[in-house]
């Protein structure tokens, strides 16, 4: 049998390749993972999430974010793409980069067949690391 090896990123060498990516990846602790490409239905769920949020949630200290914005979750060294979050309050960054914030207290998942096991599984352990974490909203996609 012959055993592939994964090659392991710096996350430094990881951001570099994220910014000029056509495609969106994860970070986890050292491997660079693609994200699969959401359908019509999943884009419509998640904008609809956004919109709504973002309208009901104007004026207030709680603020909508799209799957623009990376979470880093620091105990697991992982970057992940959410597909709408809320945080409260200000912005807290990453290593004060703009585009990875540490303090998510909602985040919602968008679930397909691909991604479900792990939406409910690893990422949800994940996310439970986050301080400010406090709710996970899955919708089927």
């Amino acid at each position: 049998m012959i055993q592939t090896l994964t090659p392991q990123y710096t996350l430094e060498v990881y951001r570099n390749l994220e910014e000029t990516a056509e495609e969106r990846h994860e970070y986890h602790d050292g491997e660079v993972v693609a994200i699969a490409g959401g359908t019509l239905e999943h884009s419509a769920i998640s904008g609809n999430i956004y919109a709504l949020l973002k309208s009901g949630l104007k004026g207030t200290r709680f603020k909508p974010f799209n799957r623009d914005l990376r979470i880093w979750i620091p105990d697991y060294r992982r970057g992940v793409y959410p597909d709408v979050m809320i945080l409260e309050g200000e912005p807290r960054f990453h290593d004060d980069r703009r585009d990875e914030i540490l303090n998510s207290l909602l985040i919602v998942a968008v679930l397909s067949r691909s991604t479900e096991a792990h939406d409910r599984g690893d990422k949800f352990f994940y996310y439970r690391s986050i301080p400010e974490f406090a709710e996970y909203l899955l919708m089927n996609g």
